[in-house]
């Protein structure tokens, strides 16, 4: 996982787009990556698309700038 120059955040898992699999690989790796429990991190928008949002509960922007390696802003 790498954040990006305008601030977005791009993720690579191996699991297929079939039956939320993505999704749910996604979601793991951002909780792993960030030091929460899944159950703070909700998909906002983006099911059944590449682009995604998710809401990640108790960490700042600026927190999660810190624990997300890449560009910075």
């Amino acid at each position: 996982m790498e954040r990006q120059s305008d601030g977005t955040i791009r993720a690579w898992v191996t699991a297929p787009p079939v039956d939320g699999e993505a999704n749910e690989a996604v979601h793991r790796l951002i909780a792993r990556t960030v030091g929460v429990a899944k159950n703070k991190i909700t998909l906002v928008r983006g099911d059944h698309g590449r682009m995604k949002i998710f809401r990640i509960e108790g960490l700042s922007q600026e927190q999660i700038d810190l624990l997300i390696p890449g560009e910075q802003l």
